[in-house]
């Protein structure tokens, strides 16, 4: 990530992505095709404070500003279905309120209430047909209107749904700031391109512990570049730093990907983890500039349970409804790698990591759950579906897995 104060990003993402689609020969892609329709939709939609720099601070949940000025190419495929969700809640959607009827937009719930765009969407292209008119009355006498419902071989499906996100640590972002600022002075040459990671062990309060890494982060990076001086182009690996609350580690950038699975491997040992790495400026080619490749907080036990936690709270928000309504929960999980608090690097939780046991008692005729996994790559975005549901909601599985 890096932002240049007083630029508009989105003009700034518009000439960028222009100039990309011949560059990686992708002229007739759709996010390249129709950057300039992009940009147009974005900015009616949010507020130019939240994509032009100095204006005012930004909202630390406004995820937009990251993938605005990150470079890679599945933020670029991020970008262009921000803006088609958000055109078609406009036209298709309107009860599920992405913006205050005063135009306020709720970055930490964005999100999740364009997974229920999504959702609709994709029921929609399927020929399935949702109404947004179904209410009942509940137990107190209350009226509940449903956000969607929709029916499929004579059941009736009432549609619920939810993100799992890594939650947003102020303490994590201020580290990642402090690490762009601080190299930013250094002039990076490019046979001295290196990686990092800090990873946080201690149980102590985070913020206190990366206050201290600050300084011993960029002790190291001295150490680094002093042995490189000193031995030219040999191949050197920095003794990593080591302490009761945290590693720190720099190392040579064509150690590869190797490390970075090792790093993978191991999260679960740490209870925070910041991985950043140099790349070239594209600015000044003769320079290069740190990049946060993302962060990860909470271990897969955790994430499980806050998972089962979701699933239970969505299961009870309609316990009154009637009992031939079937609840079917939708829930996404985005496994893109990358940094800003909507796609961390390390996913809440992996495909292979949800404990689906925990869920089975929750299963019954009337409750099916859905995990809809998330990916954005250099090709695009690609979702696949894991169904947990009755026999009897084996043909609707059936039909939405095609």
């Amino acid at each position: 990530m890096k932002i240049n104060t007083g630029k508009d990003l989105l003009q700034e993402w518009k000439e960028n992505v222009g100039v990309k689609k011949f560059k990686l020969g992708k002229p007739l892609d759709e996010p390249y095709k129709f950057n300039t329709v992009v940009e147009s939709i974005l900015r009616a939609f949010f507020h130019p404070r939240d994509y032009v720099v100095g204006t005012k601070k930004f909202d630390d949940e406004n995820y937009l500003v990251y993938l605005l000025s990150s470079d890679k190419e599945q933020d670029i495929y991020l970008v262009n279905e921000l803006a088609l969700l958000i055109l078609y809640a406009k036209d298709h959607t309107p009860h599920i309120l992405i913006k205050s009827k005063k135009g306020y937009i709720s970055h930490a719930n964005l999100s999740n209430l364009l997974f229920e765009v999504y959702i609709d969407r994709f029921l929609t292209s399927n020929n399935i047909q949702t109404i947004s008119t179904v209410s009942y009355t509940d137990s107190n006498g209350n009226n509940k209107p449903l956000d969607n419902y929709f029916e499929f071989s004579g059941n009736k499906y009432l549609v619920e749904c939810c993100r799992v996100d890594e939650p947003i640590n102020k303490s994590m972002l201020q580290i990642s700031e402090y690490l762009i600022t601080a190299f930013a002075t250094s002039k990076i040459v490019d046979y001295k391109m290196f990686r990092g990671h800090i990873r946080f062990k201690t149980n102590k309060a985070l913020s206190d512990s990366i206050d201290r890494a600050k300084g011993m982060i960029w002790q190291l990076y001295k150490n680094y570049l002093q042995c490189f001086n000193t031995q030219g182009l040999t191949i050197y690996i920095p003794q990593k730093y080591q302490s009761d609350e945290f590693d720190i580690e720099i190392l040579p950038y064509h150690l590869g990907t190797s490390h970075e699975q090792e790093v993978e491997d191991k999260k679960d040992v740490y209870k925070a983890i910041i991985s950043f790495h140099t790349e070239i400026d594209p600015t000044d080619v003769r320079r290069g500039q740190v990049v946060i490749t993302g962060m990860k907080i909470h271990p897969i036990e955790r994430a499980n349970q806050n998972l089962l936690s979701k699933v239970q709270g969505k299961i009870s928000q309609h316990k009154d409804a009637p009992s031939d309504f079937n609840k079917i929960i939708f829930i996404e999980i985005d496994l893109t790698k990358g940094h800003s608090p909507n796609t961390p690097m390390f996913s809440p939780i992996g495909k292979k990591d949800i404990d689906y046991k925990l869920f089975n008692h929750l299963i019954t005729e009337s409750i099916s759950i859905v995990f809809v996994f998330k990916e954005a790559t250099s090709d695009g975005i690609r979702r696949d579906m894991t169904f947990l549901s009755h026999p009897k909601h084996k043909p609707l599985a059936d039909f939405l897995s095609k």
